[in-house]
């Protein structure tokens, strides 16, 4: 970062810091005007989340579509809110606003692995993942991929760290993690599934949602090489600030499944969850921005 960039971005963080100060009655007020605002005045991104849900419910009318986008947009700005929330929380904090139903599912693994990959979505509030370190035995490693706004990359990283989570970028994540395998310390590497690989990336298509949907494979290639063992968690709103995480093991040694099967059982996973709470996902990303190629 530039010198006009590092100042830009003191000022940012000093600013979501002063109104990390303000109480959560009041933060959750100001969600509720913005939610207003940004359905109906701003209209962000609407045509996207009218034509995604359209896409993934054609058996909905209309107005129960309409529904749920209007049930997303107080979602979204209500994550938005904790988010800001969270640069101000302690440890302490956030372990009471986030708890793990199922962490034996964790703590029973075979005697020979030590490293566990877990997928989850951009569904409920997945910034509440930074804070699970302080959840179990195990250190927390997030893989991300970097934003394109200098400064709101680094606010991310600053706010995804505090928690004692360590982040690991994409693009040079083997090393790291082979290190922590070998090491035989006990480790947990979090995945976001439900991003759209670049065209020049896609190495699969699978159905998800009812849609033709190019999905990446690195955590399927991660389990598989380090014979780690795969699972998928869903982080359940329970009330407004307060998320619950189910963990469902998929397989407990990576190199014992066939092709693609960690895959498909992570992507159906998550639909199952987004046609139960559809309010909860991030219909504002264009998902199905590439087709499927002809194969015929």
């Amino acid at each position: 970062m530039n010198l006009f960039q590092s100042t830009l971005y003191w000022l940012c963080y000093s600013g979501i810091r002063l109104l990390a100060l303000l109480p959560v009655w009041l933060l959750y007020g100001l969600s509720d005007v913005l939610s207003y605002a940004v359905y109906h005045l701003f209209r962000y991104r609407r045509k996207v989340v009218e034509h995604n849900l359209a896409l993934a419910f054609p058996e909905k009318t209309a107005e129960e579509r309409q529904k749920i986008a209007r049930k997303f947009y107080r979602n979204l700005c209500d994550q938005l809110v904790e988010t800001i929330k969270m640069f101000g929380r302690s440890k302490r904090q956030m372990s009471r606003l986030l708890r793990v139903r199922n962490p034996e599912v964790l703590e029973n693994l075979p005697e020979d692995v030590n490293g566990v990959c877990v997928a989850t979505g951009h569904f409920g509030n997945w910034e509440y993942l930074a804070s699970l370190e302080g959840h179990t035995s195990f250190h927390m490693v997030s893989l991300y991929h970097t934003l394109r706004n200098p400064i709101a990359d680094r606010l991310m990283l600053t706010l995804r760290q505090r928690f004692g989570t360590e982040l690991i970028s994409m693009k040079n994540a083997m090393k790291p993690i082979l290190r922590l395998h070998q090491s035989g310390r006990r480790f947990v590497v979090c995945f976001i599934i439900d991003q759209s690989p670049k065209a020049t990336a896609i190495e699969y298509w699978t159905k998800f949602l009812g849609q033709d949907s190019a999905v990446f494979l690195g955590m399927e290639k991660f389990a598989v090489k380090l014979n780690m063992a795969a699972m998928y968690a869903a982080i359940h709103r329970v009330s407004r600030g307060h998320y619950e995480i189910v963990v469902t093991p998929i397989c407990m040694r990576g190199a014992e499944t066939s092709t693609n099967e960690i895959t498909e059982a992570h992507v159906h996973l998550l639909e199952q969850d987004i046609r139960q709470s559809p309010e909860s996902w991030l219909w504002s990303h264009k998902r199905w921005k590439h087709r499927k190629p002809d194969t015929a």
